[in-house]
């Protein structure tokens, strides 16, 4: 299966595809700090840069999934809550709508905030304009997987109509979601991350002290990593997708 990531930030959707198996062909992302991260670990994938101005009719037919965290500033219960048509930041989301219509992938995978469940409506409509009648949504927190944060977050995965097959889609993801979080591999990989943090947090000299790194490349780290998903999600949802389309 081959990826394309939109609103790539960092490349936690790109880190999990490449987890799960999966080819990235390119990345979109705007913010240079994000795209030297990106160049120096998906230097293979084709770069682009601000997705209003970028033509991906070239990537159809090329292209399995598109994933995309598209920006959260004006849904988020941290912001002035503008709206996902009125922000001018979260409105980006048509630009992905107006991507996914053009490269016509066979699925398609976005996050966002919590707060983004309250237009769901719209961005089902939307969806269903250009062929995705389809949709599978779940809420994850990033200690699910083991890390000590909350970082809860809505997933969701929109179905190409060519991609029925007659199969319940959602109930498959879900119960894919259970199997897999209850896992004997995911409870020791669970275990692991949450001995290795409390172990860095407990054993790290420097905790608090000044490492000699200037604080704009601190703030764009911060932002990054703020702004990323937990790869783990999106490894987990990638191979769901994959049982999925071998059944």
């Amino acid at each position: 299966m081959t990826h394309g990531s939109l609103f790539s930030g960092i490349g936690g959707f790109d880190l999990a595809a490449r987890r799960a198996g999966l080819r990235n062909v390119f990345w979109c992302e705007n913010d240079e700090f994000c795209r030297k991260v990106l160049r120096k670990h998906f230097w293979h994938s084709n770069q682009l840069n601000d997705i209003k101005n970028e033509d991906f009719t070239r990537y159809r037919g090329r292209v399995d999934v598109v994933s995309g965290g598209f920006p959260c500033q004006d849904i988020s219960i941290a912001g002035k809550q503008a709206g996902l048509t009125e922000g001018k930041r979260s409105s980006l989301f048509f630009e992905m709508v107006r991507a996914v219509a053009e490269v016509q992938p066979k699925f398609v995978v976005w996050e966002n905030v919590p707060e983004v469940i309250n237009y769901l409506d719209i961005i089902r409509d939307e969806m269903r304009a250009v062929g995705y009648n389809n949709m599978w949504g779940r809420m994850f927190c990033a200690w699910e997987f083991g890390y000590p944060h909350k970082r809860k977050r809505f997933f969701a995965v929109h179905f190409a109509d060519t991609e029925c097959n007659g199969l319940d889609k959602a109930s498959y993801l879900d119960d894919y979601a259970d199997k897999m979080l209850q896992s004997e591999t995911q409870i020791r990989k669970l275990n692991h991350n949450i001995g290795r943090a409390f172990w860095n947090i407990t054993h790290c000299e420097d905790f608090r002290r000044d490492d000699g790194l200037s604080n704009k490349l601190v703030q764009n780290q911060l932002k990054g990593y703020g702004n990323a998903i937990v790869p783990d999600i999106g490894e987990l949802i990638f191979r769901g997708l994959k049982t999925f389309i071998s059944r």
